[in-house]
């Protein structure tokens, strides 16, 4: 472990130990790479022929990386020999290696680079930019070409590195920078002037790659390694005899961090900075707060003038009109009349109201509520607002927004409200504060199910019997498969058979016959609830919902709590679902994908009433 807190320390600064309980100095098991699965992914490591570099090769072979590319000035055999070993150790495949022999702060040589990077791999998914120089000097005693030098090859180098590789990484899944920077860059340690400021430059360059290029995707971020005792330090005995006792950290906790980190891309890091020392898993534990609080940043005034700017300039690139799919009536089913219109930007568009977002839109998941109210007979334009742009649910990057807990170029996943006529199937839409939540990247009854088993329930359900094997690897405990008999019977066969207590809980997607909420006294507690969940919106299907309401049961109504259940847009419910996501407790099952000239066809797949997962609709790139 670390020294404790209060311990002489001349580095210590701001962010050694604030953000997390637990810090370390060696690796640890929540970061273990051969946990994570990076197979597939392509990753540009500079400085990487000897200390941080050649531990960050060694770490992402053992989390799986399919091509590693190299770079260092000097020879680079002794990683790839370490990296082949530990491959055939751990029993990956051993990556595709590109050895690149250059210097990362002239322009000339990193163009050959990024050329030899194209020709090889064709794009990136991750760049760290690790190369750096330290040396130690008062000012008036330091040459001036070595005080220089340090900020060609901590500064200049990175930005020359980024120049030539945005392109790549924009054609890449991840699209990630990660800068190793230090906890330097929060302290004034005496003889460390150029290195100091070399690493405060940094970050806030890392800044401004977010501010400029966030909007397309790239996520940009730095890490304090700690106080590592690197080559370019001469090690642990290059260091005056008062620094050696704080150089504790190892190699291996920042490249398995590293590891952690590349594992999933986390847009809320955009711009900041990660002290590998802390406890990583705290550490994102705590990523409302640092969010709200804008913290880990260099920040000089709270206005931050370049999330604004980046949103002019994004509101500038606009289209004077936008596609959407819309419908002028629902008659005889919303798909048949659904055209694909030129539609002009509204004024909303470029002077936003308040906690309101402006999204270009990715995917769009389909839902049957979409049109079902549009499609009620004699009511529809009464309920549904028209001519409508139909869908409520999707994904998108913001362009702009006064949202505060938003920022501009951040992947979100929203939900519209109920009452909005101008839907999700566009190439851009307004998304309000309680319905956009940001993502760290069908039937209903998939989720259910995965849900009530996050909440710890026991869960029955039923489906037809292709779809047996289907819900219990979804978690379903009992199924019941509704083709061999009336679902109410094999309930009640099911209390009575088991000697198990009644229900809590029944949750009615599909609108079975009116016998199963009939029969809901032989399954369902007294004190427990029928939720119905959409439905047919018939003068029948009515007036059976009226008399549910108002009969009692011995003239035919029920003898149980009735409910509808309305979908109401929460962002707090939203973030628990991603959370959910991320824990690995629920898992979204697709059941098709269409593209946007194909919206119709994907409402026509959705009404067949058989599908098992979501329905797809992808708008842009």
């Amino acid at each position: 472990m670390p020294p404790p807190r209060g311990t002489p320390n001349p580095l210590e600064g701001p962010a050694d130990y604030d953000m997390t309980s637990i810090v370390h100095c060696d690796t640890y098991t929540a970061i273990d790479p051969a946990k994570f699965d990076l197979h597939g992914k392509t990753v540009l490591i500079t400085g990487a022929s000897r200390g941080l570099g050649r531990a960050m090769g060694v770490s992402f072979t053992k989390a799986g990386v399919s091509r590693l590319a190299l770079v260092a000035r000097s020879d680079l055999s002794a990683t790839i020999d370490a990296i082949k070993t530990v491959a055939k150790k751990s029993g990956h495949q051993e990556p595709e290696i590109l050895p690149i022999k250059a210097d990362c702060s002239v322009p000339e040589s990193v163009e050959a680079l990024a050329k030899k990077v194209q020709e090889s791999f064709g794009h990136l998914d991750l760049l760290i930019n690790n190369a750096a120089i330290m040396s130690m000097q008062k000012i008036t005693e330091s040459d001036p070409a070595d005080w220089l030098g340090m900020f060609k090859t901590n500064v200049f180098g990175p930005y020359l590195m980024m120049r030539s590789l945005i392109p790549l990484l924009l054609k890449g899944e991840s699209k990630t920078i990660i800068n190793v920077a230090s906890v330097g860059a929060h302290c004034i340690t005496p003889t460390l002037s150029a290195y100091q400021t070399s690493k405060l430059a940094l970050l806030r360059l890392t800044e401004f790659v977010c501010a400029e290029y966030g909007n397309q995707g790239i996520l940009s971020y730095c890490i304090h390694p700690g106080n590592v005792p690197t080559d370019a330090v001469g090690g642990r005995d290059g260091l005056a005899p008062e620094y050696q006792p704080v150089f504790t950290e190892t190699h291996e906790l920042s490249a398995d961090s590293l590891v952690y980190l590349a594992s999933q891309k986390r847009e809320w890091l955009a711009g900041r900075y990660i002290n590998i020392t802390w406890d990583l898993p705290e550490l994102m534990a705590k990523e409302g707060e640092i969010v709200k609080g804008d913290k880990l940043k260099i920040i000089l005034d709270k206005t931050q003038v370049t999330t604004d700017t980046m949103g002019e300039e994004s509101i500038k690139s606009l289209p004077r009109s936008i596609k959407a799919w819309r419908f002028h009536t629902a008659t005889g089913g919303a798909e048949q009349h659904m055209r694909l219109e030129d539609l002009p930007i509204p004024n909303t568009f470029t002077s936003l109201p308040p906690n309101i977002s402006l999204v270009k839109v990715h995917m769009v998941s389909l839902n049957p509520v979409d049109i079902k109210f549009a499609e009620t007979p004699y009511m529809g334009h009464y309920l549904h607002r028209m001519p409508a742009i139909p869908g409520l649910d999707g994904v998108g990057r913001v362009v702009t927004t006064t949202d505060a807990s938003i920022r501009t170029g951040q992947l979100v996943t929203f939900r519209l409200l109920e009452k909005q006529s101008e839907g999700a199937l566009a190439e851009y839409v307004l998304v309000p504060s309680e319905g956009c939540v940001p993502v760290p990247e069908g039937h209903t009854k998939p989720f259910q199910i995965q849900v009530a088993k996050a909440l710890g329930c026991h869960v029955v359900t039923s489906c037809s019997t292709d779809n047996v094997n289907f819900c219990k690897s979804l978690g379903a405990d009992e199924v019941i498969d509704y083709r061999l008999g009336p679902v109410e019977i094999s309930l009640s066969n099911l209390v009575n058979s088991k000697n198990d207590s009644l229900f809590d809980l029944v949750v009615d997607n599909v609108d079975l016959p009116w016998r199963l909420y009939q029969a809901a006294a032989s399954y369902l507690k007294p004190e427990g609830t029928y939720l119905q969940i959409g439905g047919d919106l018939s003068w029948k299907a009515i007036f059976q919902l009226i008399c549910i309401k108002l009969l009692p049961g011995f003239l035919g109504g029920g003898r149980r709590a009735w409910e509808f259940m309305a979908m109401k847009t929460s962002r707090e419910d939203a973030e628990h679902v991603l959370d959910w996501m991320q824990e690995a407790k629920i898992r979204i099952p697709i059941e098709a994908e269409f593209g946007f000239e194909d919206v119709p066809n994907a409402y026509r797949r959705l009404k067949t009433g058989r599908t098992r997962g979501k329905i797809i609709v992808h708008v842009s790139k």
